[in-house]
């Protein structure tokens, strides 16, 4: 058999089973009068069902402990096909573990600098909806700033690894502004006509006035005074110490605990212990959920990867969030 008849057959067993992922689904979309042109509802993405892997404890227990991770920057950008951004992951999860019976403490394992304010605060609601029927105890690894503490005060108890950085509670805005490059080094010089005086506020091609600054600064402020709310409804921090967590600043998790951002330093196993303490739980197996995606998942996530734009490098993501991004100080300190 020679190489051309070899790629032939193996395009052809490729092909065959696209069609056996294919055509299941065309019927049973077909079967529920649903066009598979049709958008999943977001109920529908919720749903998704997790498998669940076994991390530790008492494996033939019958109540669980469930593990959900919330990993890297908070935003709601999409991901691979079989991925769907992170907020939906996490709320798909929660959701999981909300309708288990078995399941009595969640566990979130978070390790993040946060991210977009709107993202923080759908994970936020979902996190007290779900509250009022399960224990929540948030570990905090590596960094866990601005948006993702936002998320972690809902716990009942907050762990913190010894080498944690949180804190970072406040908003940020990141506007790039390219005037120099543009005008100096191109020669190209941006005309906007707009309808309204603020109209391109924040445009990266010209220079901020003072009172657009003040206008972003406002928001800026407003969104922090929430952050703010947020952290003292939820914690019980000392008057004397709300000057030092509302200028933004990053804490040690040593820091963090004398001020009451935290309760306990200590690894994983410090957090399943409070979660059994909290749960009142004599034993149970500790879970973490995970989606295994088909064959057809693999091949069209890497056909989409191909021909996408996502690897052409691009300007940060302009926005309010809640984020710790270090960068240009302008406070001149």
């Amino acid at each position: 058999m020679n190489k051309k008849t070899k790629r032939k057959i193996a395009w052809l067993i490729i092909l065959l089973l696209l069609l056996g992922m294919l055509i299941p689904r065309f019927l049973k979309n077909k079967k529920q009068h649903i066009s598979i042109e049709q958008p999943i509802s977001f109920e529908e993405i919720e749903n998704l069902k997790y498998k669940q892997k076994f991390l530790g404890g008492e494996k033939k227990a019958k109540d669980k402990i469930a593990v959900i991770k919330i990993m890297g920057e908070i935003i709601e950008s999409e991901g691979g096909y079989y991925r769907r951004n992170l907020v939906e992951d996490i709320i798909s999860q929660l959701n999981q573990a909300k309708n288990d019976q078995d399941v009595k403490c969640i566990i979130l394992r978070i390790s993040s600098p946060g991210g977009t304010v709107v993202a923080a605060e759908k994970l936020y609601e979902k996190l007290l909806e779900v509250k009022k029927e399960k224990k929540i105890v948030s570990l905090l690894e590596g960094i866990a700033t601005s948006g993702a503490y936002y998320i972690a005060v809902t716990g009942d108890k907050i762990v913190a690894y010894p080498s944690t950085i949180t804190g970072s509670i406040g908003a940020i805005f990141t506007l790039p502004n390219s005037q120099k490059l543009m005008e100096d080094k191109l020669g190209i010089k941006m005309i906007t006509i707009k309808s309204g005086k603020y109209k391109d506020i924040g445009s990266p091609f010209r220079s901020m006035s003072k009172t657009e600054r003040k206008i972003l600064q406002d928001i800026i402020n407003s969104a922090s005074r929430e952050f703010l709310n947020i952290v003292t409804s939820n914690r019980k921090i000392p008057e004397s110490k709300l000057p030092i967590i509302s200028d933004a600043r990053i804490f040690s998790a040593e820091e963090a605990q004398k001020i009451g951002l935290i309760d306990e330093i200590g690894s994983m196993n410090k957090a399943i212990e409070i979660a059994k303490e909290i749960a009142k739980l004599k034993e149970a197996k500790v879970m973490e959920y995970y989606y295994k995606p088909t064959i057809f998942d693999f091949l069209l996530s890497s056909h989409v990867k191909k021909i996408s734009l996502n690897n052409i490098p691009k300007l940060p993501e302009t926005g309010l969030k809640y984020i710790w991004l270090p960068g240009e100080n302008l406070y001149g300190e």
